[in-house]
């Protein structure tokens, strides 16, 4: 599922431009979870946190990640408004919840109002949210979100307008794929708080050349990392030994557009 156009070879260099992978001294990436149901985050910032995942699904293999991280991490609260429980377990550990909720543009200041009133400590945010992280990663409450949240690790989809005719892809996102300058501003938005620390594309989606649908990326609070040194990676990614294929059925995707 490679696409292309002769006539518009360079269509997502504006995307590509804001989306370069940094090495962050004193920093380690670490994958929890496994296959599609994994994320990277650094180690450092991340083991004894407070964790919030948004996007459970109802898949008991796709909570790899919160089955991974219920013994290293201080708590971790899930939000799925689609599902009435967390489908792997049906007891959870003492310093997990479940919650039937979604977070929206609409509810996020009001939900998170909640979260950090409640406790000043910092957060990771881990979140698949199927095209809504545009509306919730937007100026105002990135803001409110640099304050609290020490690193981010998502999926970041319709990345590129192209996709298969017999998808059913998601009103959500079939929007975004459209609205470039949403894209660009909401990357520019991240990049003014947080530095890219990870990139991997999911290769069970098409791409653009090397340019994937979509894509998990983790971002680093620059106030975590003030005393640390961070340059553009000069290597490509994945990176073995990491990062492995959302789909077994090909080849994981090759990112090296910074170099």
């Amino acid at each position: 599922m490679i696409y292309f156009d002769e006539k518009s070879p360079n269509k997502y260099s504006s995307l590509k431009k804001l989306i370069t992978p940094n090495d962050i001294s004193g920093l380690t990436r670490v994958r929890y979870g496994q296959k599609d149901g994994s994320y990277v985050m650094a180690k450092e910032i991340f083991e004894g946190s407070r964790v919030l995942s948004y996007g459970i699904n109802s898949d008991p293999n796709g909570c790899s990640f919160e089955e991974d991280v219920f013994e290293i991490c201080e708590e971790i609260h899930m939000y799925d408004g689609s599902i009435d429980g967390y489908p792997a377990r049906k007891n959870l550990p003492d310093n997990a919840s479940f919650y039937k909720e979604f977070v929206t543009k609409d509810n996020f200041k009001s939900h998170f109002d909640k979260i950090f009133k409640s406790n000043e400590s910092k957060y990771t945010i881990k979140m698949d949210i199927d095209g809504c992280e545009y509306d919730i990663f937007m100026e105002d409450n990135l803001d409110i979100i640099s304050k609290h949240i020490s690193q981010i690790s998502f999926e970041c989809h319709g990345l590129i307008e192209e996709h298969p005719p017999e998808w059913n892809v998601l009103q959500k996102i079939l929007d975004i794929k459209k609205d470039m300058p949403k894209k660009e501003k909401f990357l520019n938005w991240l990049n003014k708080h947080f530095v890219l620390f990870h990139a991997h594309g999911n290769n069970h989606c098409p791409r653009y050349m090397d340019f994937p649908e979509t894509l998990e990326m983790l971002y680093v609070n620059k106030k975590e990392i003030q005393d640390c040194v961070f340059i553009p990676c000069n290597y490509s990614m994945p990176i073995e030994g990491l990062d492995s294929p959302n789909y077994d059925g090909r080849s994981d995707y090759i990112l090296d557009w910074w170099l």
